[in-house]
């Protein structure tokens, strides 16, 4: 509770304080996750909904940006794909049509995602974002924190209310 509290804190005293005239800083040194984890998490996320956009096949491996450690890659490589299956969002349909392969349960998720509403769409990449920070953090982060830090990020770096 207390570092909920302390990243409470930071968070309304950082909100909104300019890094460049662009960028805004984002800062969460009460939650033990650094903040290139948090930026290649939003860019995983980012990058499966471009995919959920387009008619591409892909590989798990086209998701997770190059520059990431090694360990949170394969954390994350082993999670995303058990992780999208177990959102509420897709677990009953996955249930009665189970691929066999890896790659054909994601390509069949995201085009689940695809052919869904915006609502469902925005609420499957928020618990996404969410549970891969959790994933990432090595269970170092909490589910509430992830959620206030996933706010929070796009409060900040996107202007989003």
């Amino acid at each position: 509770m207390k570092s909920i509290l302390s990243f409470i804190a930071l968070a309304w005293a950082t909100l909104f304080k300019k890094k460049t005239s662009n960028d805004v800083v984002v800062q969460v040194p009460a939650i033990d996750i650094s903040q290139d984890t948090i930026n290649h998490v939003i860019d995983i996320v980012n990058n499966v909904k471009k995919v959920v956009e387009s008619p591409v096949t892909i590989l798990v491996t086209d998701l997770i940006p190059g520059t990431l450690d090694n360990k949170i890659v394969a954390l994350i490589d082993e999670a995303i794909v058990p992780t999208m299956a177990g959102l509420t969002f897709v677990k009953n349909w996955l249930e009665t049509n189970p691929p066999q392969d890896k790659n054909v349960l994601l390509n069949d998720i995201l085009n689940k995602v695809h052919f869904s509403d915006d609502a469902d769409k925005n609420g499957f990449y928020h618990n996404l974002a969410a549970r891969l920070i959790m994933v990432a953090s090595d269970g170092k982060v909490t589910w509430s924190e992830s959620v206030s830090l996933i706010e929070l990020y796009f409060k900040q770096v996107f202007g989003i209310k």
